[in-house]
């Protein structure tokens, strides 16, 4: 397919629309950041607390008593079920 080509009116419009662009960033003014009197913020000093984790480890412990118990009375009933159905 053939390219399109600018007619006349949209190339003076394209020429005019880069000469304002190119005056209207000329025109602009450059802003630069001059920091006042600086004023230094000391960091609050945070106290780290060592706490006792024993109750994690008893938790942990309980939950794998339980879970030992649960999959050892599934066990029992498999194994007592399927002597009755064969």
């Amino acid at each position: 397919m053939a390219k399109k080509r600018k007619t006349r009116k949209q190339k003076l419009t394209s020429d005019l629309r880069s000469q304002v662009h190119h005056v209207s960033s000329v025109n602009e003014q450059q802003f630069t950041y001059t920091p006042s009197a600086h004023i230094s913020q000391s960091t609050p000093n945070t106290v780290i607390l060592t706490q006792d984790y024993q109750y994690v480890t008893k938790d942990l412990l309980k939950t794998a008593i339980v879970t030992g118990v649960i999959v050892a009375f599934e066990l029992i009933l498999f194994f007592s079920t399927k002597g009755l159905s064969g």
